[in-house]
């Protein structure tokens, strides 16, 4: 873990100097609820999208506190961990897409199976990522999902052609 850790300060640090380098100016952030129990893949995935994805992200270790949440802000999506119970998850998406107030925010399910995702939730949930994950692919897979400009492209540069002319 100490490894990915290094590699996401330092993919964070690349990205900054190489925004910064082109002179782009920062994008209004999107807003992220994550909602994971687990303590030490919650602060994974804080680092990857905050450090990576350049998003504000704000966490909860339920769906209850993240339902909290929700009555107070209006993320642009909400992530959500659904390897803890199956059928709270089917409930907590059934009221985010009965109440009118979090019917239009799309979810992102974390799931290492999910074989209850019936057609009636569709419409709200835009994608699933699977775990385990990629840590400093995740930003990609989101924005993918999403729609959503990544700040600057985490891809290596193209090779100069002018350099191998001769």
């Amino acid at each position: 873990m100490a490894k990915v850790l290094q590699y996401l300060y330092l993919a964070h640090h690349v990205r900054q100097s190489y925004t910064q380098s082109l002179g782009q100016r920062p994008m209004a952030r999107q807003i992220i609820l994550l909602i994971e129990p687990e303590a030490t893949l919650c602060e994974l995935l804080l680092l990857c999208l905050r450090k990576l994805g350049d998003w504000t992200v704000f966490p909860a270790a339920s769906m209850g506190a993240g339902w909290d949440w929700l009555m107070v802000q209006q993320p642009d999506v909400i992530v959500l961990d659904v390897a803890t119970s199956e059928e709270d998850s089917r409930r907590f998406i059934d009221d985010l897409s009965h109440n009118l107030a979090t019917a239009s925010i799309p979810v992102v399910l974390l799931v290492s199976h999910a074989t209850w995702l019936s057609a009636g939730h569709s419409d709200q949930v835009v994608g699933m990522i699977a775990k385990p994950f990629n840590p400093v692919t995740l930003p990609i897979e989101m924005a993918s999902l999403l729609g959503w400009p990544l700040i600057c492209d985490l891809s290596p540069p193209p090779p100069n052609l002018e350099a191998g002319t001769g």
